[in-house]
């Protein structure tokens, strides 16, 4: 038997569903009730499924799926929202919806509070269960166990995934338990698992770069397959391989395994500081070019380092390097357009020392200059 129920609060009165309140809404659901709302609406606040309520409102409606009835769902005010599924709740809003293509128990116990045109529903292979919108406009959620807190249109598809706002921002297929805080733009691709972008405007992690993190700042990158990456800050920076990091700074690239850049940089991107080899380190500067495993710079400008466990602590325009292969264990403390390179007979200036000055040259191994 139903025990369908329509309430007009202005007169208090409650009325079954007999006709006589019908100009409330329509249900056709058991054990289901349209509590007030605007008589006589086209259409009318609509209560399809079992156990479920509307209260108030306009135009709302709680519908079925085609493959069984949906039941314990939930509209509370507002005006032309829809929910489907089971154990679905909106609070309040305009046009927000929580539906479902597949069936029913895909989508459930999932929750929008208000807002304008939002959207939780399965992607037609995944469910959206137990997912939260909180607020904002044009937000969509394509998976399970995911929160938009608020903002606009910003998507996620990543299970257990996390946008808290901001404008734009997405976490594609597979990003699960990925996290946006806020910005513009941003977006976590395909299968980039466990990733982190904090704010910012157009910051990006690649496919299949898990565990990745920017922080913040603009236009700074992840590239794909690079895991345990970080991006601090700034601007056009990029972590390029596994475990590079970039803290901040400018037009920055650590583009070796472990490598890492402090900051510093230029707007030109062809000026930013690069640290190529594996485990090399730039702690900033300009147009810096750390190349070889273990190298490192610490600073100052144009400096080029192609050695193996070599050492430029700043200057400008200084270089380690050879046209028969990297040098080793060199040192060039500062100073300015200091060399070391080789003999032009394929020996390499290894274990090499030039303290500072101007012009020096160092080709032979074992050299020492002291300024």
């Amino acid at each position: 038997m139903s025990y369908n129920l329509f309430c007009d609060p202005a007169v208090g009165q409650t009325l079954r569903s007999d006709g006589t309140g019908a100009d409330y809404g329509v249900i056709s659901g058991n054990c289901s009730a349209i509590l007030g709302g605007i008589p006589s609406a086209t259409p009318d606040n609509t209560n399809n499924a079992d156990l479920s309520t509307i209260v108030m409102g306009e135009c709302n409606c709680i519908n079925v799926f085609s493959s069984g009835n949906g039941i314990f769902n939930f509209i509370g005010n507002g005006f032309r929202n829809y929910v489907a599924g089971d154990q679905n709740t909106i609070v309040n809003g305009c046009g927000n919806k929580i539906d479902t293509t597949i069936s029913r128990q895909c989508v459930f116990g999932s929750f929008i509070g208000g807002g304008s045109s939002n959207l939780i529903c399965d992607d037609g292979a995944c469910g959206a269960s137990q997912s939260f919108i909180g607020a904002g406009g044009n937000n969509s959620i394509f998976s399970r166990c995911s929160v938009i807190a608020g903002g606009i249109s910003n998507t996620t598809r990543g299970i257990e995934s996390f946008i808290g706002g901001g404008e734009s921002n997405n976490i594609c297929v597979d990003g699960c338990y990925a996290f946006i805080g806020s910005g513009n733009q941003n977006i976590i691709y395909d299968n980039a698992q466990c990733s982190f972008i904090g704010t910012g405007f157009h910051n990006r992690i690649g496919i299949n770069a898990c565990n990745g993190a920017v922080v913040g700042g603009t236009n700074n990158c992840i590239t794909e397959d690079s895991i345990f990456a970080i991006v601090g800050g700034g601007g056009t920076n990029c972590a390029a391989a596994n475990y590079a990091s970039v803290l901040g700074g400018s037009c920055n690239t650590a583009s070796g395994q472990f490598s890492f850049i402090g900051g510093g940089g230029s707007t030109a991107v062809a000026l930013g500081n690069i640290a190529a080899g594996d485990y090399s380190f730039i702690g900033a500067g300009y147009n810096n070019n750390a190349a070889c495993q273990a190298s490192f710079i610490g600073g100052g400008g144009n400096n080029t380092l192609n050695g193996l466990f070599s050492f430029v602590g700043g200057g400008d325009t200084n270089c380690i390097a050879s046209s028969y292969g990297p040098v080793s264990c060199a040192v060039i403390v500062g100073g300015s357009k200091n060399v070391i390179s080789d003999n032009g007979s394929g020996i390499t200036a290894d274990f090499t020392f030039i303290g500072g000055g101007c012009n020096n040259q160092a080709v032979t191994p074992f050299s020492f200059i002291g300024g």
